[in-house]
């Protein structure tokens, strides 16, 4: 955590890759519930497979920028922050949807997805500047 993105970073894969968990072995008993109503009106019977799959691999790719401090990996790292902030903002209005009745979901996921956002586009800023400067290793 020697970084104000690390923790960002370490927060946004702990959560991706439980709510992948979650809704690959939950096998759609979750998107009964009021809050999950758009996105299985969105994705249909499949909707927790593809919910599963979008948050598994930006599990993986977040993972990627995590471990390894390179350009590419490095970018790979900020898009799945820059991404997970758009589902989050996606979690949110579907939380939003199923109101009433009012829930956290419609406060924690839109401020996450603001400081995935923020902190992706700071990542992919800062390797871009690595790159520019002939900088061999891109650190935040």
């Amino acid at each position: 955590f020697g970084t104000g993105t690390r923790v960002i970073e370490v927060l946004n894969l702990t959560l991706l890759t439980t709510l992948a968990v979650l809704f690959w072995f939950d096998h759609g008993e979750m998107m009964r519930l009021s809050n999950y109503r758009g996105f299985a009106k969105l994705f249909g019977e499949s909707s927790h497979g593809w919910m599963a799959t979008v948050f598994g691999v930006l599990a993986v790719l977040a993972a990627v920028g995590i471990a390894s401090t390179t350009e590419r990996p490095r970018r790979l790292g900020g898009f799945a922050l820059l991404a997970s902030g758009c589902i989050w903002w996606a979690m949110s209005a579907g939380f939003a949807y199923g109101y009433p009745p009012l829930t956290t979901g419609m406060v924690v996921y839109p401020v996450l997805g603001l400081f995935c956002c923020l902190c992706g586009q700071h990542i992919m800023y800062l390797t871009e500047q690595a790159r520019t400067e002939r900088v061999c290793e891109c650190k935040n």
